[in-house]
């Protein structure tokens, strides 16, 4: 194909224009698809093809590369199938191909019914720094296909390689991104289990104390019934009054029993990304159910709830920052209970911010250490006690959701850690109590 100086003008010029669009389009953010539809587009137009697709190139290990249709433009029913042989070259070798078919000339002075539909072709692959990206493949141009078509479409096989490594990039970004978090959420599990886990013993005394005293009462009225049913007697008076007491010891017991079930689900379950309305006064509740058996043992509880327009995030990583943080506040307490020690849980609305202050009467924290409590790894508990991580995945989650959290700390007296979260929307107001 040999051009006048006009029509090159022209072609270029109508490439110019494309390659501008494209570039436009990309800046803006448009799809894979709007892009490829204006780059297979211009190809089409400037070369006079019927027929034409771009397709990414996938290798895989130990197998021969496959090719994904990206976009196509198809005028007359050409299948992929009658390409296949002809894009496999051009894969296995990495060089352009081209098949130019002369039209088809009328047999004795007539056309034939079905002509074949692949007349001419031109495989353009798609090389980048990272190998083989990609194929563009035109077809069905009267005339077929020469050099100068080659150097011609060199503008645009390179905005298409970029176009797909730009693809590509995305992909795999996509990929870390996803492989990140999957992380994050093992170790916020593997952090959530560790805090739950040094709770176990006094869980499980809080469960068997209901247990114990509602299988107690449940063979005691089994008994009474079973004697009451030999001997005819009717269930009235003060054995009838035993009986009903003894049956609502047991249902108390089980309501205990189903409450901190409820509390454990809270913590043990996988935190989803749904956001929505809190209640903060009873998620601290559920901290506190939780650690209540080691708690109870070691000094008082002072809830000062203060009056707090309602939360909007996600429940149980907000329940896992104030679990870790009543933890290490039961822990900070001197293994003896004395009238001194006290863990004080207080909520106040402050300038637009939910402010939860969690203080401790322990041990309190070196001042040189109080810089490094967010760092991840950094602990101040005895080698095996603590992992080092829950204040800085405290801090990740608080921050995610647009906080912070602050500490104060004296040696000897204790330490408070604050927490401050931005309100949510609604109107329902959590009223405060004193405990």
């Amino acid at each position: 194909m040999t051009l006048t100086s006009e029509q090159a003008l022209l072609a270029h010029q109508h490439l110019l224009k494309a390659m501008t669009e494209v570039q436009t389009a990309f800046a803006q953010g448009h799809p894979a698809p709007r892009l490829f539809d204006l780059l297979l587009g211009a190809a089409l137009e400037l070369t006079g093809s019927e027929h034409g697709f771009v397709g990414k190139v996938v290798s895989t290990p130990g197998g021969p590369p496959t090719l994904t249709v990206h976009e196509l433009q198809n005028k007359e029913g050409l299948t992929f199938s009658d390409l296949q042989s002809l894009c496999t070259d051009v894969l296995t070798s990495g060089l352009p191909v081209v098949f130019p078919l002369p039209d088809l000339e009328p047999l004795h002075g007539t056309a034939p019914e079905r002509p074949e539909p692949l007349r001419s072709f031109l495989g353009l692959p798609l090389h980048s720094s990272e190998g083989l990206v990609g194929l563009m493949v035109l077809a069905n141009r009267p005339g077929g296909y020469d050099d100068s078509h080659l150097a011609l479409l060199q503008p645009l096989q390179a905005t298409c390689c970029a176009v797909l490594l730009g693809l590509r990039q995305e992909q795999r970004q996509r990929e870390t991104e996803d492989e990140l978090r999957q992380a994050q959420e093992r170790l916020l599990a593997t952090e959530r289990m560790a805090s739950l886990g040094t709770l176990t013993a006094g869980v499980a005394h809080e469960i068997n104390n209901p247990l114990a005293y509602m299988l107690s009462n449940l063979n005691y009225v089994s008994e009474e019934l079973h004697s009451m049913v030999k001997s005819g007697e009717r269930l009235t008076g003060a054995r009838a009054q035993d009986v009903l007491e003894a049956l609502g010891e047991t249902l108390s017991g089980s309501m205990r029993v189903r409450d901190i079930v409820k509390d454990l689900r809270l913590f043990s379950r996988a935190p989803r990304e749904q956001q929505g309305p809190m209640d903060l006064h009873a998620l601290l509740d559920s901290c506190v159910n939780i650690v209540w058996g080691e708690l109870k043992h070691k000094g008082r509880l002072v809830k000062d709830y203060g009056d707090v327009p309602p939360l909007n995030g996600n429940e149980s990583r907000l329940a896992q920052v104030f679990l870790n943080l009543i933890v290490n506040a039961v822990q900070a307490l001197p293994p003896r209970a004395c009238e001194a020690s006290k863990i004080r849980i207080s909520t106040r609305h402050e300038d637009g911010l939910v402010m939860v202050a969690i203080h401790d009467t322990g041990t309190g924290i070196r001042e040189e250490h109080l810089g490094r409590l967010f760092e991840p790894f950094f602990t101040t508990k005895p080698a095996g006690e603590g992992t080092g991580l829950g204040l800085s995945i405290c801090q990740s989650i608080i921050k995610a959701m647009g906080g912070r959290i602050s500490v104060e700390s004296q040696v000897g007296q204790g330490s408070t850690f604050r927490v401050f979260l931005p309100v949510g929307t609604g109107t329902l107001m959590l009223y405060g109590s004193a405990a």
